[in-house]
């Protein structure tokens, strides 16, 4: 059975935190998923770079797509911990957000996300989400 979250998807159906990120054409399979992200003006900071904290969250948003197309139920699940490195200064211009579960086990899931520009590694992330 496939996780609610991805029946949404398939409906173009966002979680309003997703939509409010400008997460677009975004795909879960397999335990991947991948997106184009364009930062909104609000999330540009006084150096005239997006705010770290929005970065995290589109990975961690990422991250949770990709796990729950590996749930074979409604299982619920929430993050437990995640890590972002910073590689360069991302401006408002569109990206590419991937997450990858790199193990998944009975009750945790370890996750890991980039974010990129035309190939350039912007971000990357780690994380582990747990099954409710």
């Amino acid at each position: 059975m496939k996780h609610p979250l991805l029946i949404n998807l398939d409906s173009g159906v966002l979680a309003p935190c997703d939509v409010d990120l400008g997460l677009t054409e975004l795909k879960a399979e397999d335990g991947v998923a991948r997106c184009l992200w364009l930062p909104s003006e609000r999330s540009i900071n006084a150096n005239g770079v997006v705010q770290g904290g929005y970065i995290a969250a589109a990975c961690d948003a990422a991250m949770g797509y990709a796990h729950a197309s590996r749930l074979e139920n409604a299982e619920g699940f929430t993050s437990v911990n995640l890590s972002v490195t910073y590689h360069r200064p991302l401006k408002q211009e569109v990206a590419e957000v991937r997450a990858d579960v790199v193990r998944a086990g009975r009750r945790t899931s370890y996750v890991e996300a980039t974010v990129s520009i035309e190939g350039r590694l912007v971000a990357s992330a780690v994380g582990t989400l747990f099954i409710l």
